[in-house]
C-alpha cells in the first residue's frame, strides 16, 4: 500500500498507484462521503499496523497524511468525518490486549468479546495460538497461557498487567487503564 499509493514529496495518499496507467491526472479524493476516502482508510490502517508491529514508521506517515489536510481538516471538518476520528483516536494513549487461546475455544471468544465490550479509544487487540512462538507482533511475543486456560494480557505502550483468564478480570483490567 506505502508502496503503491503514497507520495514522498505530497506527503499525501493516492487514489490510484504510482505503477497504474498512466492518467492526465493522478487522483486523490481526501474527503469522506458516504464511504470513507482512501486516504482516511489507508491512515487508520497505519495507525493499527504501527501499534501491532510496533513500527513508528507508520504512524509517522498517517501523521504526515494529517499535517498535510491540517487546513482542509480544520476548516471543513464535516468532509472528512473518518479522518477526524482516526487522528483523535491516535491521540489517545494505546491499550493494546493480547489474547493467547484457540480460537474455536469459547473461553477464547468469551476473552475476546470482553476486551470488545470496552469503549477504549485507541484498543488494539491481537491473538495468536497457545503453544507457538509468535515473531513479528511484540504484543504475543514470549506470551503464554496459564494453566491450559486462554489468557488475556492487558497492555499499555507494551508494558502488560499481570495476565488473566476470566472475562470480567480483562474487562476491569481494562477500564482502570482506560480511567487513567
Amino acid at each position: 500500500m506505502i508502496e503503491r499509493f503514497w507520495d514522498e514529496e505530497d506527503n499525501a495518499f493516492y487514489d490510484t498507484p504510482n505503477d497504474g496507467e498512466t492518467l492526465i491526472f493522478r487522483p486523490r479524493d481526501p474527503l469522506d462521503n458516504a464511504t470513507p476516502s482512501g486516504a482516511s482508510l489507508a491512515s487508520e490502517l497505519l495507525i493499527r499496523a504501527g501499534y501491532v508491529f510496533d513500527n513508528s514508521h507508520y504512524n509517522e506517515l498517517a501523521l504526515s497524511s494529517f499535517e498535510r489536510d491540517g487546513d482542509a481538516l480544520m476548516r471543513f471538518g464535516p468532509a472528512f468525518g473518518r479522518m477526524l476520528s482516526v487522528a483523535d483516536r491516535s491521540l489517545a494513549p494505546p491499550l493494546e490486549v493480547a489474547i493467547v487461546g484457540k480460537s474455536s475455544d469459547p473461553r477464547t471468544r468469551s476473552l475476546i468479546q470482553a476486551a470488545h465490550s470496552v469503549p477504549a479509544r485507541n484498543l488494539t487487540i491481537v491473538g495468536g495460538p497457545p503453544g507457538e512462538e509468535v515473531t513479528g507482533i511484540p504484543l504475543l511475543e514470549g506470551q503464554r497461557t496459564l494453566v491450559e486456560n486462554p489468557t488475556a494480557y492487558v497492555c499499555r505502550e507494551y508494558v502488560c498487567d499481570l495476565p488473566v483468564t476470566d472475562p470480567d478480570q480483562l474487562r476491569n483490567q481494562m477500564l482502570q487503564l482506560c480511567a487513567q
